[in-house]
Parts: C-alpha cells; sequence; structure tokens
C-alpha cells in the first residue's frame, strides 16, 4: 500500500501536531509528505506513515508525544526515530469505527 492520505486523516493528523510538545515543529513540516504506506486489518482506521527522510527529523521524548481522546476509544500519534510514523485509533466499542473522527471531536489531555 502506498496512497496519499485522505483528507479526514490530514485533519486529524495537522489537529494533533498543533499540540505544544518536543519536536511539533518538524513533524508539522514531515505532514506534508506523508503517506499511508500500511492499514490495521482490524477494520479500523489505524495507518502506517512513510515520510521525506531529506526533512529534518524531531527530537521527542517519547514514541507517542500526543494523544486524543474521541468518543469510545482515543488516538495516538506515534513517531520512530524522529519521524511520523503510526496514527492509531484505539476503540473501545465492540466494533472498531471504520474511519477517523472528525478534528472537532478530538480531547486533549
Amino acid at each position: 500500500m502506498d496512497r496519499p492520505l485522505t483528507e479526514v486523516e490530514r485533519n486529524v493528523l495537522s489537529a494533533m501536531l498543533d499540540r505544544p510538545f518536543p519536536g511539533a515543529p518538524q513533524l508539522r513540516a514531515q505532514l506534508a509528505t506523508a503517506r499511508v504506506v500500511g492499514q490495521c486489518h482490524c477494520g479500523c482506521p489505524t495507518v502506517d506513515l512513510a515520510v521525506d527522510v531529506t526533512l529534518p527529523t524531531a527530537v521527542v521524548d517519547s514514541r507517542i508525544p500526543v494523544e486524543a481522546a474521541v468518543p469510545d476509544g482515543g488516538l495516538i500519534l506515534f513517531v520512530e526515530e524522529g519521524r511520523l510514523s503510526s496514527l492509531e485509533y484505539y476503540h473501545l466499542a465492540e466494533d472498531p469505527p471504520p474511519y477517523f473522527p472528525a478534528p472537532d471531536q478530538l480531547r486533549f489531555t
């Protein structure tokens, strides 16, 4: 799989990267080149990401720089070696949601 981000995926990532945390400016720059290179097989919208490797990497304290709660679950942004690597949607409902929620549904803690 190798495809561009959908509008919803891009908007959700952008909303998460608007949060203040170390490395956010570099990750925001990477968002412009982010592509989906894999997807979860359970039916949820979790995606694996790849970005332009020539862009600066982010210095982050954790592989999880930002999280957001959503109805019946949450979103976790993963970073590996300073690059966007995955946007996970974990769900608490029995059936996984097929799409990411709208950015206005994200609740940051």
